[in-house]
């Protein structure tokens, strides 16, 4: 069991390290493409700072109010780009992680996501054929009671995760998917991770 501590705990070391690797690199760039359009707003204000000088107030002010709105405009969608720029990296880096790393990421989904009764789970037939020995035995060690999973020879068409079939029911954990459904809340937390 110790042995089995160690590896998880590794696992999990190597996990965190990653995730802050993509993290730092993405707010590099994010500061980065800040800073450009910083710049490139402030150049906007300066090549027509001359012209609003010679307007009247309530003209100034409209146009002080239109680059406002367009620098403001510039930022936000600088930051919607970096937002999917990173979500795109850490959906590569999941799947293309080490096998003992990725099927850590399995493991853990398949013990949250797995519901009463017996299901059958199908991967992608690269990932079928690099399953590590042993592995339905150690997911169904994980489970509660009640619960059981068997691993199909039956391959999915997706780049990574898995989909659990019960008899009535489809459990989607492609990494794909489960991104697009928790989208919102993942931009969310890398918006705050990044920007504030």
């Amino acid at each position: 069991m110790d042995g089995l501590t160690n590896i998880i705990t590794k696992i999990n070391e190597q996990s965190d390290a990653q995730c802050e690797a993509v993290i730092n690199l993405a707010k590099d760039k994010a500061n980065n493409i800040l800073e450009k359009a910083k710049s490139e707003a402030e150049q906007y204000l300066n090549d027509n700072k001359e012209a609003l000088e010679k307007l009247s107030v309530s003209e100034k002010a409209k146009a002080d109010s239109a680059a406002d709105f367009e620098y403001k405009r510039v930022m936000l969608g600088k930051k919607c780009e970096i937002i999917d720029t990173c979500l795109e990296k850490a959906l590569e880096s999941m799947c293309k992680a080490r096998d003992e790393v990725y099927f850590g990421y399995v493991k853990t989904l398949a013990l949250k996501h797995a519901l009463k009764g017996e299901g059958s789970v199908s991967f992608s037939k690269k990932d079928l054929d690099r399953l590590p020995d042993g592995f339905e035995n150690e997911l169904n060690k994980g489970l509660c009671e009640g619960k059981k999973l068997k691993i199909s020879q039956q391959t999915l068409d997706t780049d990574g995760g898995f989909v659990i079939n019960y008899p009535e029911m489809r459990v989607d954990c492609t990494f794909s998917s489960l991104l697009e459904e928790n989208a919102d809340s993942i931009k969310d937390a890398i918006n705050k991770l990044l920007f504030s």
